[in-house]
């Protein structure tokens, strides 16, 4: 009988301690995605990050000057919190500073009508950032597409391109299979952008048609927030003036695929609009390179959406004086020199084992292709 109660209590003192051990692992506060820059212009950027438990939380800016300012994300009145995704905008900066930045956080044990409770604090490491700068004499930049999720081959494109010596990252498209569950987009490409840059170097996505798919693609927007609320737009950092847009699906939207989902032809013609007024803007006729970034390419004889881009953005862009189009989908590096009859422009198509490192200064552009093993694929002045 005294055998079986020690070992009842036994058992229970174990499932105790199992079970406070566990409580002690969920309950662990910390920073569990991020920072990482988006969205940052000559006034401003967005520091996106995600916390262990909903919290309230904040970002600490230092100047140049050592003068430090809170910054929330306040909507409608209240400051956000009791919540795990965090979205702070930073505003009213000046052009062209480095400034020194940090995260607080205090976690939310209680969140009642008349009563809040804090559990832990944290603060994170600190990281830096410099707004843009439109009147630079250069520019460098790596860009590449179609990688699916495989973070080995996007630390090694990241390393072989020299990102750290680059002022920004283009990601055009594809970087996902689809968006098949809730945190994907940090698993497949920007924890690993984090761990190696992106904490200090902004990135820009630009929507590839495997970024559409999935359950929870209409949810991908909050990881690359901007403030026009758009997939498509421009950026002018040094002589260059760039033009991101967004080609959507490959196939016809009344694929059955789609399940009658899709509207991307008229989003396309949204864009073309969009881009007449673009090239007639005092912005782009003062630029003094204009490089076009998208997807899926212009292909006369291409699939669906390769035609229609063909037929609504390739003649807008032949008549603009664009300087370069970067591109990928094909998953074979393409390049097609400028040729009044097809393409009044250089495109350079990526494949999803390479990157390019483009230098814009007032020689020209430098364009230089890399694979994964470091390996130079093509290498030109334009």
């Amino acid at each position: 009988m005294f055998k079986k109660t020690l070992s009842l209590l036994s058992l229970m003192l174990l499932f105790s301690y199992a079970f406070s051990h566990d409580a002690d692992v969920v309950s662990s506060f910390s920073f569990s995605h991020g920072p990482y820059i988006q969205d940052v212009s000559k006034s401003g950027a967005t520091i996106v990050f995600t916390t262990s438990q909903p919290s309230f939380s904040w970002v600490e800016l230092t100047d140049d000057n050592g003068i430090t300012q809170a910054f929330y994300n306040i909507e409608h009145g209240v400051k956000m919190a009791n919540i795990t995704f965090h979205t702070i905008r930073i505003d009213k900066l000046s052009p062209a500073k480095e400034y020194a930045y940090r995260l607080f956080s205090k976690e939310i044990t209680k969140f009642d009508p008349y009563s809040v409770v804090y559990g832990d604090s944290i603060t994170s490491a600190s990281f830096s950032f410099s707004t843009l700068n439109p009147t630079a004499d250069m520019v460098t930049f790596i860009e590449m597409s179609d990688i699916h999720g495989n973070n080995e081959k996007l630390e090694r494109l990241l390393y072989h391109a020299d990102v750290k010596s680059a002022d920004m990252v283009i990601y055009a498209g594809d970087m996902m299979d689809y968006y098949a569950t809730e945190d994907q987009p940090f698993h497949n490409f920007i924890d690993k952008s984090v761990e190696v840059f992106a904490s200090e170097t902004p990135f820009w996505l630009v929507r590839g048609n495997h970024e559409t798919r999935g359950r929870y693609s209409r949810n991908l927007f909050r990881y690359v927030p901007r403030e026009d609320g758009r997939y498509y737009y421009t950026v002018k950092q040094g002589p260059v003036l760039f033009i991101f847009l967004d080609s959507g699906e490959d196939k016809p939207d009344d694929h059955p695929v789609y399940a009658g989902l899709n509207d991307f032809d008229n989003y396309r013609e949204e864009q073309a609009a969009w881009l007449r007024q673009v090239v007639r803007s005092d912005e782009y006729m003062k630029a003094s390179y204009r490089i076009a970034v998208t997807h899926i390419p212009p292909l006369a004889d291409g699939w669906h959406s390769e035609q229609h881009i063909t037929k609504t953005w390739l003649p807008i862009l032949n008549e603009a004086s664009i300087d370069l189009m970067l591109a990928g989908h094909l998953h074979e590096y393409k390049y097609f020199p400028k040729d009044a009859d097809i393409y009044a422009f250089p495109l350079i198509i990526g494949s999803n084992n390479s990157a390019a490192r483009v230098v814009v200064n007032g020689d020209g552009i430098k364009v230089k292709t890399i694979d994964v093993d470091g390996n130079v694929i093509d290498e030109m002045n334009l």
